[in-house]
């Protein structure tokens, strides 16, 4: 879906709205998220991702959970995904049960 002949492409607006499922977000922070070294938040790597693509993740992110979050560039100007901890209640409870079954 988000290749075309090996090259990525620009998904369609509301992919993915739809594809960061409970499970889909439980599988993202398993796979490649991290605990911030500064706070108790988390970091979602988006390395792939330009930084309009992740600012698209983030707006899901704050639709469709609730969940206040911004954007970090880290080494080279890759940019990430930060929860604040004030929202980590919150992600535990869309993904925990996700985790458990």
């Amino acid at each position: 879906m988000f290749y075309v002949n090996g090259i990525k492409v620009k998904p369609p607006k509301g992919v993915f709205y739809n594809l960061l499922t409970p499970a889909a977000l439980a599988h993202w922070i398993m796979g490649d998220g991290n605990r911030d070294g500064k706070g108790n938040g988390l970091l979602l790597c988006t390395n792939s991702f330009s930084i309009k693509e992740t600012v698209r993740l983030i707006n899901v992110l704050m639709i469709r959970y609730r969940f206040d979050c911004t954007l970090r560039l880290i080494h080279k100007g890759e940019p990430v995904i930060y929860i604040r901890v004030k929202s980590m209640p919150s992600l535990r409870s869309v993904v925990i049960p996700q985790i458990r079954s």
